[in-house]
């Protein structure tokens, strides 16, 4: 019997052993873990300190964009700014080639430009750009009721939220960020 308890105490004592390995490698396991999380954590922790520099980053990009529109603005103004001026010159040539008076000549060059034929008569689309683009001064009396009738719908039934564009939330959202004081504007 001395011989099977030997037996017994040797795999009684590798049982043990190989429970005391797979729990060592467990806690190993445990703390591998915990130290990633941990460090991961760190990392995280880590990118709150370059916050002011992100910030940083993104009032630069607001500036850039912001920038960005005024050029493109002025660009769409110069454009408007030399369109009028090629209607006025056109008007200018037509009343002389064709011995036009300027009213005349007005209306038929913005007609033109409109896409308003002016025989037909028809309220359409043209008829609509025509009347709002043409100098008031140019226009029949119906043209001028029409035109206040449209003027004052667009009063009446006026949304400032469902008008706004892209570049309106844009400037909303920056002068709520200068109203809570995260925002200045910097002259690039």
């Amino acid at each position: 019997m001395h011989n099977k308890n030997e037996i017994s105490n040797i795999g009684d004592a590798y049982a043990w052993i190989k429970s005391k390995y797979y729990s060592f490698i467990w806690d190993l396991k445990v703390i591998k873990n915990r130290t990633l999380r941990y460090l991961d954590d760190c990392k995280k922790i880590k990118k709150i300190w370059y916050a002011p520099i992100q910030v940083s980053y993104l009032e630069d990009a607001c500036n850039f964009y912001a920038s960005h529109i005024r050029d493109i603005e002025k660009q769409l103004n110069d454009k408007d700014d030399t369109i009028e001026s090629i209607l006025n010159d056109f008007i200018d040539y037509k009343g002389d080639a064709e011995n036009l008076d300027e009213r005349t000549a007005t209306r038929s060059v913005y007609a033109n430009h409109c896409g308003y034929i002016q025989e037909d008569g028809d309220k359409d689309e043209g008829y609509y750009n025509f009347i709002e683009k043409c100098p008031s001064k140019f226009l029949t009396d119906s043209e001028a009721d029409d035109l206040f009738d449209v003027e004052h719908d667009r009063y009446v039934t006026y949304d400032p939220i469902a008008e706004m564009d892209l570049r309106d939330n844009a400037l909303y959202a920056l002068s709520q960020l200068k109203k809570r004081g995260l925002y200045e504007e910097k002259k690039y």
